[in-house]
């Protein structure tokens, strides 16, 4: 594959990520020019740029939702979480649920999103019940 070919067709549409080799899936840069482009492209890298805080906030700037491809601890991670919840409030269900109930993140989040009463207490009871989004893998999410 050429990677000037790659870069190419990703930089035109990041989805495109999901046909490339698994080598390009691991080019930092390649997959930073994806995520500018569309953020959810997140979920076609490499598990390692899946848990890189650089690649994970290109995406989160980008779409907020990307936020449910990175690795848990991105997802646990409070500057990252500010990213999502800042460009799109309802990233913050794929936050851990100890940032789901910051003050701050719940804050931002509530600058680009309405939350109705029923939701912030249906997040109260995911925490509660140590509901964790993707929880059900200790892996990164690699699915759609």
């Amino acid at each position: 594959e050429d990677r000037d070919l790659v870069l190419a067709a990703v930089r035109k549409c990041g989805d495109a990520l999901q046909f490339a080799s698994e080598g390009f899936r691991a080019d930092r840069d390649l997959v930073i020019a994806a995520v500018r482009g569309k953020g959810t492209a997140i979920r076609w890298a490499s598990e390692a740029l899946r848990c890189d805080k650089k690649v994970a906030l290109a995406a989160v700037y980008q779409s907020g939702n990307a936020l449910q491809f990175c690795s848990r601890l991105l997802r646990a991670d409070l500057e990252v979480v500010l990213a999502a919840v800042g460009q799109h409030g309802s990233a913050l269900r794929w936050a851990c649920p100890q940032l789901r109930s910051n003050e701050e993140v719940v804050d931002v989040a509530s600058r680009t999103y309405f939350f109705t009463r029923q939701e912030l207490a249906d997040f109260a009871a995911e925490d509660e019940d140590g509901d964790f989004r993707g929880d059900d893998d200790d892996s990164d999410r690699s699915d759609a």
